[in-house]
């Protein structure tokens, strides 16, 4: 028979060891919560599998996110888990083991509706506190360079896959590599992420980064002005006015 657990025992448990001064990230709390959500809505399973898609839906973190926060959640002891086949993931929620463990509805029947609700309040809640988070000085102006040079991040997700590509590639690569595409006109956070993945391969070599392995893209904003200063240099070469600036004589001419 497949081990089951009590589900208030186990949130009020995991409440407990975070206020026993046990410290993770608010998205490794986000993706705890998420996994209790989705094993009890299995009936109460301590082992479950379940596709990263899933957990995305309910938490709305990136597949890079999920893969760095689940290990913290294992270091502690937390869950385990064990890719199946490369899509889904067999996860299991272990006991947590609390000092004074709070005993909440032993004996009673799980009411999967009533669980279900509050781990969506409880993951609500903690969304909402992962907005209001401050990034440090860095990641600021990784963000601020990418509006400036891309476009302005227009969804929650987008965000998540921002952070994500700091947090594994570093502020400061992120941010070289946002130039480099702004000055390939390849405003994407996908080509940014492609940059990212050919200068780690070739190990972040400074200024020869550029060009590891991403073909050069001729900027159309560098060929108008090319062909705006060689308009301007012929007007000046064969209309003596116009280089004097006398726009009524320039006017004149057929």
């Amino acid at each position: 028979m497949e081990e089951r657990y009590n589900f208030f025992d186990q949130f009020n448990g995991f409440g407990a060891w975070l206020r026993a001064g046990n410290s993770l990230p608010a998205s490794a709390i986000l993706l705890y919560y998420a996994l209790l959500q989705i094993s009890n809505a299995a009936g109460q399973r301590r082992s479950f599998t379940t596709p990263n898609s899933v957990i995305k839906a309910h938490t709305n973190l990136s597949h890079q996110t999920i893969q760095r926060v689940r290990e913290d959640l294992k270091k502690y002891d937390l869950i385990d888990f064990e890719v199946t086949n490369g899509v889904a993931t067999r996860y299991k929620i272990n006991p947590i083991q609390t000092p004074n463990p709070v005993q909440n509805g032993q004996g009673s029947a799980p009411n999967p509706v009533q669980n279900g609700h509050i781990i969506r309040k409880k993951i609500l809640d903690i969304n909402n506190k992962r907005k209001k988070i401050l990034l440090e000085d860095s990641q600021k102006e990784a963000f601020a360079v990418f509006e400036n040079q891309i476009h302005p991040i227009s969804s929650i997700s987008e965000k998540e896959n921002v952070i994500s590509l700091i947090e594994e590639f570093g502020a400061n690569n992120f941010i070289e590599a946002t130039k480099e595409a702004r000055k390939r006109n390849a405003r994407t956070l996908n080509y940014i992420a492609a940059i990212l993945r050919n200068w780690q391969k070739g190990g972040f070599h400074g200024n020869q980064r550029a060009n590891n392995g991403v073909s050069r893209i001729q900027l159309s904003d560098d060929i108008s002005e090319a062909v705006e200063r060689k308009r301007q240099r012929i007007l000046r070469e064969i209309l003596p006015q116009y280089a004097r600036g006398d726009s009524g004589k320039a006017s004149d001419m057929p």
